[in-house]
C-alpha cells in the first residue's frame, strides 16, 4: 500500500524446508512466480530462506516497524502469491474494527 507515496512493505522473506511436502508449493513459487513478482515490485526487497525442518512462512517487514508472519503450509502457488499480493497492498498496522 502507498501512503503519501511511499509503499509501506520494505522487505518479503519467504522461508521454506527443501525437503518437506508442506514446502511443495512455496519451491515452485520460488521456480516459476518469484522474479515476475519481484520485476512488478522493484521496491520491495525480496529473499528466500532455508530453514530445513521448518514448515513455511512469509514474513513481511513494514517501513513503520511491524512485522507480519503468514503460515503457507501446504498451500498451492497461487495462494501463496494472492498472500505476497495482500502483505504488498496492507499498510502494516494493526488492524482496527469498529
Amino acid at each position: 500500500m502507498s501512503v503519501r507515496g511511499t509503499w509501506q512493505l520494505r522487505e518479503l522473506v519467504l522461508q521454506y524446508c527443501s525437503h518437506s511436502g508442506s514446502s511443495k508449493g512455496a519451491r515452485q513459487v520460488i521456480r516459476t512466480h518469484l522474479v515476475p513478482w519481484c520485476e512488478k515490485n522493484p521496491q520491495v526487497e525480496v529473499s528466500a530462506t532455508l530453514k530445513s525442518g521448518r514448515h513455511p512462512v512469509l514474513r513481511a517487514e513494514y517501513i513503520n516497524g511491524r512485522d507480519q508472519v503468514i503460515d503457507i503450509k501446504n498451500l498451492e502457488p497461487k495462494e501463496i502469491e494472492r498472500h505476497m499480493w495482500d502483505l504488498r497492498n496492507s499498510s502494516g498496522y494493526k488492524q482496527k474494527f469498529a
